[in-house]
């Protein structure tokens, strides 16, 4: 038998789940300029891929402090 707990932590599963799904990725606009070095640049938004993944990870360590 399933108390209200038991219901309520199903249904905020359910909700999470179904938010996640619905995320939409909104690409990053051209600046000139490399996010995470800010060195200028003529296309693309990183300078090379350690840029592009020291930014997502810097990004994603902000996101779980908050």
């Amino acid at each position: 038998m399933t108390d209200q707990i038991d219901d309520a932590q199903e249904m905020d599963a359910w909700y999470r789940s179904r938010s996640l799904d619905a995320r939409v990725a909104i690409p990053m606009p051209y600046t000139g300029q490399c996010y995470n070095c800010e060195e200028p640049l003529e296309h693309d938004n990183f300078c090379d891929a350690y840029c592009r993944d020291d930014y997502q990870l810097r990004k994603k360590q902000q996101s779980q402090r908050v």
